[in-house]
């Protein structure tokens, strides 16, 4: 068997086959929009982007006008995002053992698309983030909404998570793309906004992000995401 600390390295085009933005039509056409609507206007605005996988997202930010770093601990997808946005910075950086190699208020916005469920701690990466943010620097995270795991780990609906507790409390898991399991790391909202606060951070804005009807009407199979949030986006700011 693999070792867990490689899976995403081993797994990586198993991933994408489900969840990059070219195969997963809610995250191109209601989620990235969303997310990226969030962050305001980007023109000359410094950012990272932490688990950037192939660079997509990373894209979107450039078109607006964005100066673009991304980082992600799989050597596999920063070569795909070298591909995709060859003039831009990206390295391989396992978050799970690595500090940001940055420099002190390096950065005018660091994001987190879909990423911070996949660390086992984040303690010492938001106290890193807000090192390496300027003073009123944003931290923009979206994250699978955590209300989801609690109901989708159910025989009922599908058990793409594997991970099965009361809401409000922490725990791990497992997250299924393309018939191969990843570790999941489970908290609900408060957690968040409880752990993000106190690493520093001042809480802004939530978006709780579901498929409309046009969406769900485009595209049938996706209809148990128009009436429970898939997403949910968090703002946050550096004093």
């Amino acid at each position: 068997m693999p070792k867990k600390t490689n899976q995403w390295e081993i797994y990586s085009e198993k991933y994408l086959e489900r969840a990059s933005e070219i195969n997963d039509p809610f995250k191109r056409i209601v989620d990235s929009p969303s997310f990226l609507k969030l962050l305001g206007n980007l023109n000359y605005k410094r950012i990272l982007d932490l688990g950037c996988g192939n660079g997509e997202f990373c894209k979107a930010m450039k078109v607006k006008g964005g100066k673009v770093t991304g980082v992600d601990g799989s050597a596999s997808m920063i070569k795909l995002a070298r591909q995709i946005l060859p003039l831009s910075e990206f390295q391989v950086l396992d978050l799970r053992k690595e500090k940001l190699p940055f420099l002190p208020s390096s950065f005018d916005i660091v994001t987190a698309k879909l990423f911070l469920m996949y660390l086992p701690s984040l303690t010492n990466v938001l106290k890193d983030i807000n090192r390496i943010l300027k003073n009123n620097g944003l931290l923009a995270i979206d994250l699978i909404h955590p209300l989801r795991p609690f109901i989708f780990s159910s025989k009922i609906i599908t058990k793409k998570y594997l991970v099965r507790q009361p809401y409000l409390k922490e725990s791990s898991g497992k997250i299924v793309f393309s018939e191969e399991k990843f570790d999941f790391f489970y908290r609900p909202i408060s957690w968040y906004l409880n752990k993000i606060t106190s690493c520093g951070f001042i809480f802004l804005k939530s978006q709780e992000i579901v498929a409309g009807k046009n969406f769900v009407k485009k595209f049938p199979e996706e209809n148990h995401k128009q009436n429970l949030p898939v997403t949910l986006h968090l703002l946050f700011k550096k004093p």
